[in-house]
């Protein structure tokens, strides 16, 4: 790994894509409360979430991990703080205050409505202070997690603990470890259902406060600190590529059979069948993990603008997605749609409303220097001229993710 790189495309488009997938993963909440017990579209439901939500917050503290370690080691620690306060800090803060409450409105009104109420009605008993006032750090618990993993990061750092940075032994441990795929796999799952035993629960919840519970936090900074470690040990990312598609062709499968047997009134007993389940879902967790990595480094490794565009905007995407998504299906309530293609349309439309909103209002302007680190024009052209010409980035990828 060329220790003068810049960006490593396949992982900014990776972490893009994980962001926008929290538009799939909440559309479901909008769209679940509707839908029958035993009907098919529920199936697909359960699968579209069920999915996602295995993977998709371990990939991406695993990603914050690497990255931040990246930044580090080329910015030093100073730069580090400042630019991490800008990138997390001050848009949590800014969107608690500003977001937040349209948010926190529009889940009211819309809960209302599902209640049996009017769409006049929820409008009008919902216009009260408290209906706007957030609670909880709701959809953006992530930034607070992430705000203490980089402290604890930059702590370690400071104090000069060199347990985790610089301990040659365990760096060979976890090179044996992650450069074999039936060792990452074996390990990391064992890994994650011990946790999963000393905290009784093989699913992850974070707290939506402030202050993170401690379960929850030990499980996520584990995936930070597998980050970390990842880029410390200086693998050739390809490694990852290696059967990619078929890890996540059996992390289907295994989604499937978990499915058959929650639902499934005969097999094991009740403790038997907790076990497998847990057993199932960490395992099927592991193999997403991994396998998304490797197909992101395998089809994702160039510089392409459309990438870098989206990449820029996924940010402010998921930002602004929960205050558009529960209006839409209200809008659509008349119109007596199958709820998987409500689904769909709000999906869709979120998605094209809120990349509207960062090209015209956020990418030329203050909020996108602040979320993507400099004001960038509204033709995307320009500003791959302006990389291209600046320190050659786009020049020799391979040289960028090899050892």
């Amino acid at each position: 790994m060329n220790s003068n790189q810049n960006r490593i495309y396949s992982l900014d488009s990776l972490r893009a894509w994980l962001m926008l997938l929290g538009i799939v993963y909440h559309g479901g909440y909008f769209t679940y409360s509707y839908i029958d017990e035993d009907s098919f579209a529920r199936l697909v439901f359960y699968f579209i979430t069920e999915v996602v939500h295995s993977f998709r917050m371990p990939l991406f503290f695993v990603l914050s991990g690497f990255l931040i370690l990246l930044f580090y080691k080329k910015k030093g620690i100073r730069k580090t703080v400042e630019n991490r306060f800008a990138r997390i800090v001050i848009p949590f803060v800014a969107a608690m205050v500003f977001l937040m409450p349209f948010k926190k409105y529009a889940c009211n009104v819309y809960a209302s409505v599902v209640n049996g109420n009017t769409v006049l009605y929820s409008i009008q008993n919902n216009l009260n202070i408290k209906s706007f006032i957030p609670e909880t750090t709701d959809y953006l618990w992530f930034l607070v997690y992430l705000t203490w993993f980089i402290g604890c990061f930059l702590f370690i750092i400071y104090v000069k603990a060199r347990l985790l940075l610089g301990h040659d032994k365990i760096l060979y441990f976890f090179n044996g470890i992650i450069t074999s795929l039936p060792k990452r796999i074996l390990f990391f799952t064992c890994l994650t259902l011990l946790g999963s035993l000393l905290t009784k629960s093989h699913d992850y919840y974070p707290s939506l406060t402030l202050i993170p519970d401690l379960k929850s936090f030990i499980l996520f900074f584990t995936y930070f600190a597998i980050g970390v470690l990842l880029y410390k040990s200086q693998i050739d990312l390809k490694l990852f590529a290696i059967r990619c598609r078929q890890q996540i062709l059996l992390g289907v499968i295994l989604i499937i059979c978990n499915r058959f047997l929650l639902s499934s009134s005969l097999g094991p007993t009740t403790f038997v069948k907790e076990t497998i389940v847990a057993v199932l879902t960490i395992l099927s967790t592991q193999l997403f993990l991994f396998g998304f990595l490797g197909l992101f480094v395998k089809y994702f490794s160039k510089p392409s603008a459309k990438a870098r565009y989206i990449s820029n905007s996924s940010y402010w995407i998921y930002l602004i997605h929960m205050v558009i998504m529960p209006v839409i299906p209200i809008l659509l309530l008349n119109f007596c749609l199958p709820q998987v293609v409500v689904y769909f349309i709000n999906v869709i439309v979120t998605f094209l409303i809120s990349l509207v909103t960062y090209h015209y209002f956020v990418r030329p302007t203050f909020i996108g220097f602040i979320l993507n680190g400099r004001i960038a024009s509204f033709k995307i052209e320009d500003d791959i001229k302006k990389n291209i010409k600046k320190g050659e980035e786009d020049k020799k990828y391979d040289d960028m993710v090899s050892t």
